[in-house]
């Protein structure tokens, strides 16, 4: 099946905290919720990866306006978490740069 990148929305909610709960499995899932939500609030990007109905990786970005280390310009995108079930690191990364 081909994997699609697309920019979160609310719909994504569910399995987009399901999968962050996987690399922060001590951190409550109230915390989690309350992250999502304001990461679909904010001016950052979270891109995510899907293969039919089911989410397979996301990336979230943030825009840095302050010095990022080996920048001349701002504000910069941030990548500030990753992650994805067999799906290539590098396509990810590059759908998260494309929409920015």
């Amino acid at each position: 099946m081909k994997v699609c990148y697309r920019p979160a929305t609310l719909v994504d909610r569910a399995q987009w905290a399901a999968m962050r709960s996987e690399l922060w499995p001590d951190c409550p899932a109230e915390r989690r919720q309350l992250e999502v939500e304001q990461l679909l609030s904010s001016d950052g990007l979270v891109v995510v990866a899907e293969i039919g109905d089911s989410l397979v990786g996301f990336a979230e970005a943030s825009m840095r306006r302050d010095h990022v280390e080996g920048t001349s310009i701002s504000p910069v995108a941030y990548v500030k978490k990753m992650r994805f079930e067999d799906t290539p690191k590098r396509e990810l990364q590059r759908a998260a740069s494309s929409h920015h």
